[in-house]
């Protein structure tokens, strides 16, 4: 198991490899990374990103990302696997909490339902390595 200074050290890794500037999707609200995968023969941090749009409104999109560790001095991190958590329209959401599991790692998401924002919603998923998840709690 690697030390939380060396998860945090991939962090800023999986944020500063590029040597160009990137555009990033104006609707990207929230994004957080942690835990650590390993599988046939590659690792790396989960990363999860929350869109929102609308105009009334409000929704979110989230997605969970498996991102590979660099492979050397010049190499980058790559996304390996991705998954849709939760898709628009339903639900208005905010930052993503990741707790750590023996095998993975817990996401767990709180918000608003769209349409009636007076009825807050959690929703829990599990991610683990392989790009598989568990859906713990849905929304709603």
């Amino acid at each position: 198991m690697k030390s939380p200074l060396w998860h945090a050290l991939l962090a800023l890794s999986l944020t500063a490899t590029a040597s160009y500037a990137v555009p990033i999707d104006a609707t990207l609200a929230f994004a957080a990374t942690g835990g650590y995968w390993e599988s046939t023969g590659r690792g790396g941090a989960y990363r999860v990103l929350v869109f929102s749009g609308g105009f009334e409104h409000v929704s979110s999109r989230v997605v969970a990302e498996w991102v590979a560790e660099a492979g050397g001095a010049s190499a980058t991190a790559a996304v390996v696997s991705e998954h849709e958590l939760v898709g628009f329209g339903f639900f208005s959401l905010g930052a993503p909490e990741l707790a750590r599991l023996k095998d993975g790692v817990r996401v767990t998401l709180s918000g608003v339902e769209t349409h009636t924002p007076e009825r807050k919603v959690t929703c829990v998923f599990d991610l683990h390595p392989k790009g598989q998840v568990t859906v713990v709690r849905q929304c709603g």
